[in-house]
C-alpha cells in the first residue's frame, strides 16, 4: 500500500501493556487493521480483519477502546468487532 488506500483511522485512548496503544484502519479493500501505536516496525501487517465486502468507509473505538465499529461502503454494513488485550 502506498497509502492512498487507507480510508479511516482511529487510535485508542486506553493503554495497554508498556503504554501501547491501538490504532485501527480502513481500506479501500474491505479490510480493517489493528496495529501497536506507535508502530515502530516498518510495512507491519498487525491484525487483519475481513468482513466488508467493499471498501471501508469508516473505524471508531468506543468510549472504553472494549469494541471497534467499522462502517462498509458498497455493502452498507456496521460492524462491531470486540478488542480483547492480554496485558
Amino acid at each position: 500500500m502506498d497509502g492512498t488506500d487507507i480510508n479511516a483511522i482511529d487510535r485508542s485512548n486506553s493503554s495497554y501493556a508498556k503504554d501501547m496503544r491501538l490504532l485501527a484502519s480502513g481500506d479501500d479493500f474491505g479490510k480493517v487493521r489493528l496495529l501497536e501505536y506507535p508502530c515502530i516496525v516498518k510495512n507491519s501487517q498487525g491484525v487483519i480483519g475481513r468482513g466488508h465486502s467493499s471498501h471501508v468507509t469508516n473505524v471508531k473505538f468506543n468510549s472504553n477502546d472494549k469494541v471497534l465499529v467499522s462502517t462498509g461502503g458498497e455493502d452498507q454494513t456496521i460492524l462491531q468487532w470486540d478488542i480483547d488485550i492480554e496485558s
